[in-house]
């Protein structure tokens, strides 16, 4: 295989002057990167300053024909470091936060200097730098960032608490790094290497240096750092030339209640302890959504006990302020709002949309005596506008009162779910689904469904409606219930279609209702900016439909399923419409074009087809789910040929187990991960060694409900019909692989209510067994509103509080949980209302972006976390007022005695409170752990004992580094090393 190069990138390296950092930055600067050699030039305590250590990295990459640029800031300076990349290179791809310093005290001598030096250079320094990277790496779609841990912060280490929290604290931020970074290809990765520093050079043998150089840890920061690479989130430990990933583990656990109404005592957890503490058959989570995934399977199979029933508690309704602005429209409802159409309307449209006699099966759109005949199959836009613009929709938007002469029609998606009727009276009925802030303006998504007189559904419809200078409320930029667009394959057209509109084309279409004068008036067109009046986009929709229904569909409606499209430039009657075609499984892409002008009208458009061969087992389930299972595979596979941004944005390896009726299952893998795969899609599990990032575990039958959108993943979740593991945000982008199915709710229609407060009464009753007592239900009519109290407990020390809590009151919106909840947080002790900005900033994209399944329990960790923040805060000032108050009272016992003239009574007065105070002090001390403390490095080579295996967890770890206290060798050569040292000699 080729070597590994890093040719125009850009690394960053802290603390780079020496050891490790050098290491990685020659290496990187050998293999082509250009480099940013960052060392404060301190001493191993933190103290100091020098430009020499950098420099000298830096002639050393030049001298070898490499680039490089010294930085001489404190990684607390981090937008200092990562300017420097910027103003000689242009960009940053690597970072690898190396830098750090020691100060090792026994837990009970370690000081508050102490403490806050060590994170401040190794946990915050790599923040301040991580986060001023991360923007650039995010606008260029590209980063790879190392922390650095240590084996200290995995176990912990006698001496060190302040390192090893500090250590272990980056794992954490590390793991967080990688989880936000992903979707902008920005890998964060742990290491905890061992190897000789300027720290240990004077404390080590010189064989086990040189063991231990930097030289065999740098090539495993190269990997992790280059572009090939595409672990995220993973801790890696080496040394030596030894490399190891580690994860956490955990035991099966032990469900400690009998029942839901059973309840847990000490003395259950007691008896199930060996249970609890048992490896055996152990789990590896990989993440929060895993490990709640997993709690919430053991609730859910938690059983009732019989003849009881769980309670809820109600509590009167409250009113939240009432929102203004655009996003009063989300869930306004219309309807259901009636539409009578007779064979003349239906062929009306046809001719509006440039049906002709002359046209292969034109007659069947155009003659009502005709014997097949029926409407267009987008003739459904119809009743849909007439629904939105003859109602009373606007009015409903009490707060909000838009200039509808400054509305755009964005995209429009239809689907046909029955046959059109030739002639009918339906009902549609309209639902505001989101609002989204672009900035220059809002976008209203609105949901309809359309059905026949007998009630069934006939078609469903999605309007994307743009209001420009309404933006900038503060809303959501991007939608979880709009049906995406998708890009045409990167290859020329399977088809073209030339089609020309006529003259008179926006005259005969406007009357199916759309009378908007601007594409008849010409003084009212000039108003709007055009030249002359333009043609209705929903017309060159349709026109475009014409295209691909005689292509692809041998004119038969009853193939064509759906039909999704932007509209993207103004066409003038008259002009010439080219449709291109892509054909990839049962999606047919096309682009419009304009042929007068080369510009596109239509873009990101596809029409779905039906197809005959498995389509009637897909749809039906039962027994034809085994040839529909491999089925939804195929169709997946002809989805992403056609489309290369789906890879991009999945981003991920998924495997499935598919379980079969007799029991075995089927592996299907889904590799979008990196470099996309000559074939992405493939029976069995993924090659090559590699790991899922997701692993689904459903039924053959379920599998093809899924896709078919009749099972939604929440409901499959909860009740144990899907199974999931890894991941979860990856789950998030399942339906990037599916055929679109819109998420539409009516308001009106039972049916479809009862299944969304099905799913709602299932999280609802998770939620009670997770949150027994901080849970109350606050309303159930006609969508559940709750409360859960989030408290977390400070410290016994005098003067810290005792407590702080907060209330999160969720309220269901008609359509959750396929749009969000309304969330409410309220201070209720020891937290202000103002301090709470920032996390109900925080909460609110929470909702939003871990809608369904885990929302809540997501929702209230965050809130627990910065809580547990909040109370340090109070608590730090806390102390900060007791120290306060301590000087001060020292400051006035001193004043006391000053000037006191000394007696033997005043000399023993003093000695005795003196000799009182120390005691306290010995006393907080814990003796025994300093009496089995490790001599350090020096002092067992000083003394002739023997350095073993396990020593070396004190000496290998983030930078290698052991800081010991010069004055020890002084009192060390004091001492007559002859004479037998005990650990009263050694004790300080």
């Amino acid at each position: 295989m080729a070597p590994l190069n890093f040719h125009n990138k850009v690394a960053v390296v802290t603390g780079a002057g020496g050891g490790l950092g050098r290491g990685y930055a020659l290496l990187l600067g050998s293999r082509g990167a250009k480099v940013v050699v960052n060392d404060l030039g301190g001493d191993t305590k933190g103290e100091g300053k020098s430009s020499r250590a950098a420099d000298a990295v830096v002639e050393e990459i030049r001298s070898a024909g490499g680039t490089a640029v010294a930085n001489y800031d404190s990684v607390e300076d981090g937008e200092n470091i990562i300017q420097t990349a910027l103003e000689n290179f242009g960009h940053i791809d690597i970072l690898v936060n190396n830098a750090g310093i020691l100060r090792d005290r026994s837990l009970p001598r370690t000081s508050n200097t102490d403490w806050d030096l060590v994170h401040r250079v190794h946990l915050r320094g790599s923040f301040l730098v991580t986060r001023a990277a991360f923007p650039v790496m995010k606008k260029q779609g590209f980063g790879r960032i190392i922390m650095t841990t240590s084996t200290a912060g995995i176990f912990g280490n006698f001496g060190q608490a302040n390192y090893s929290a500090a250590k272990l604290g980056l794992l954490g931020l590390s793991n967080t790094v990688a989880i936000e970074g992903r979707k902008y290809n920005i890998n964060c990765n742990t290491v905890a290497p061992f190897g000789g520093t300027r720290m240990t050079e004077d404390i080590m043998p010189p064989d086990m240096l040189e063991e231990l150089k930097p030289e065999f840890v740098a090539p495993v920061v190269s990997w992790l750092c280059h572009e090939d690479c595409h672990d995220t989130g993973g801790l890696y430990v080496t040394g030596g030339g030894w490399v190891s990933k580690f994860r956490w583990e955990n035991t099966t656990g032990v469900m400690c209640r009998e029942s839901r109404v059973s309840a847990m005592t000490p003395e259950t957890v007691r008896d199930n302890w060996d249970k609890i503490c048992d490896f055996t058959n152990s789990e590896n989570l990989e993440s929060n959504e895993e490990t709640t995934g997993s709690i919430l399977e053991v609730l859910n199979n938690l059983k009732d006990t019989p003849g009881t029933e769980l309670h809820h508690t109600h509590s009167p309704a409250s009113t939240s302020p009432s929102t203004t602005g655009p996003l009063s429209a989300l869930g306004v409802s219309m309807g259901p709002t009636n539409f009578t159409y007779t064979k003349k309307d239906a062929i009306l449209y046809a001719l509006g949309v440039g049906m002709s006699t002359q046209d292969e099966d034109g007659l069947r759109f155009l003659y009502e005596n005709s014997e097949d005949f029926c409407p267009l199959p987008t003739f459904t836009v119809i009743p849909s506008q007439a629904a939105m613009m003859g109602g009373d929709l606007w009015s409903k938007m009490s707060n909000w009162s838009p200039d509808l002469t400054k509305l755009l029609h964005g995209e429009m998606y239809i689907e046909n779910v029955a046959p059109i009727p030739p002639a009918a009276t339906l009902a549609t009925t309209t639902t505001v689904s989101d609002v989204l802030d672009k900035g220059s303006g809002s976008v209203l998504i609105l949901d309809t469904v359309t059905r026949g007189e007998d009630g069934t559904e006939v078609s469903r419809g999605q309007w994307s409606l743009f209001l420009v200078g309404e933006g900038n409320f503060g809303g959501p930029r991007s939608s979880k219930v709009a049906v995406p667009l998708a890009d045409p394959p990167n290859r020329p057209p399977d088809a073209t279609k030339e089609l020309t509109t006529g003259i008179d084309q926006a005259a005969l279409y406007r009357l199916s209702g759309d009378y908007n004068p601007l594409h008849i008036d010409p003084s009212f067109a000039a108003m709007g900016g055009f030249s002359e009046p333009i043609l209705h986009g929903l017309c060159f929709y349709g026109v475009t439909a014409r295209a691909v229904l005689a292509t692809y569909c041998d004119g038969q409606p009853s193939k064509f399923k759906a039909m999704k499209a932007r509209f993207a430039k103004p066409v003038l009657p008259g002009q010439t419409l080219v449709v291109a075609m892509w054909k990839e499984g049962s999606r047919i892409h096309f682009t419009t074009t304009v042929k007068e002008t080369g510009k596109a009208c239509l873009t990101g458009g596809y029409v779905d087809i039906i197809e005959e061969a498995g389509t009637k087992d897909m749809a039906a389930g039962g027994k034809g789910a085994e040839a529909a299972g491999s089925e939804v595979f195929r169709e997946m596979a002809g989805r992403l040929a056609g489309d290369s941004s789906v890879a991009a944005k999945v981003n991920a390896i998924i495997q499935w187990n598919v379980m079969k009726s007799d029991k075995t299952a089927d592996q299907w893998t889904v590799d979008l991960k990196g470099e996309a795969a000559a074939e992405p899609v493939y029976m069995g599990p993924p090659q090559g060694g590699r790991r899922p990032d997701l692993t689904l575990t459903l039924t053959e039958e379920n599998l093809v409900a899924l896709v078919a959108g009749s099972l939604k993943p929440q409901a499959a979740f909860l009740s144990g019909q899907l199974k999931v593991a890894g991941n979860m945000a990856v789950a998030q982008r399942l339906q990037l692989l599916m055929p679109p199915q819109p998420r539409m709710y009516i308001q009106t229609h039972e049916d479809t209510m009862t299944d969304y407060k099905e799913e709602q009464n299932n999280e609802i009753e998770a939620l009670e067994s997770i949150y027994p007592e901080e849970f109350e239900i606050l309303e159930t009519d006609p969508y559940h509103k709750f409360r859960i109290r989030v408290k977390t407990e400070g410290g016994e020390d005098e003067g810290e509080p005792a407590s702080a809590e907060i209330s999160l009151t969720f309220q269901y919106t008609s359509n959750y949980p396929d749009q969000p909840p309304a969330l409410e947080v309220t201070a209720v002790d020891n937290v202000e209302d103002d301090e709470l900005d920032e996390l109900r900033q925080r909460l609110d994209e929470e909702v939003t972006e871990n809608l369904g399944m885990v929302m809540v329990f997501t929702v209230v960790t965050s809130a627990l976390e910065w809580l547990a923040g909040h109370m340090e805060q109070l608590a730090t000032a806390a102390q900060e007022q007791q120290q306060l108050q301590l000087k001060e009272k020292e400051e006035a016992e001193r004043k006391k005695f000053e000037g006191t003239r000394v007696t033997v009574e005043t000399f023993m007065a003093w000695k005795a409170k003196f000799d009182q105070e120390m005691s306290s002090v010995r006393t907080e001390q814990d003796r025994s752990a300093e009496k089995n403390q490790k001599l350090s490095g020096r002092q067992l080579f000083q003394t002739d004992q023997t350095l073993n295996q396990s020593d070396l967890s004190f000496l290998g770890d983030g930078e290698g580094e052991v800081a010991v206290d010069e004055s020890l060798f002084q009192d060390l050569d004091d001492l007559d090393l002859e004479d037998e040292l005990d650990d009263e000699d050694l004790e300080d």
